[in-house]
C-alpha cells in the first residue's frame, strides 16, 4: 500500500528523508536498528551526523 509518505519533492531536508525511513520501516515491519544519529536496515546504512548513505561499503549519492 502506498501513501503520500512514499513519495518525497525535491528539495528536502536530510532529517525528513529520515523520518520517512523509519516510517517506512515501521509500517513494513521490517527489523531496523537505530543508533543516535546511525541507522540500520539490511546492509543500507545511512549517517544523520555525515549524511550519507552506504549500501555494504558503497556510498550512494543522494544529488
Amino acid at each position: 500500500m502506498k501513501s503520500s509518505n512514499d513519495l518525497l519533492i525535491k528539495s528536502f531536508h536530510f532529517e525528513e528523508l529520515l523520518m520517512r525511513i523509519q516510517l517506512l520501516v515501521r509500517r513494513n515491519n521490517a527489523q531496523d536498528k537505530v543508533i543516535d544519529d546511525f541507522f540500520s536496515i539490511e546492509d543500507l546504512n545511512i549517517s544523520k551526523t555525515d549524511q550519507e548513505f552506504f549500501r555494504g561499503r558503497q556510498e550512494i549519492a543522494l544529488t
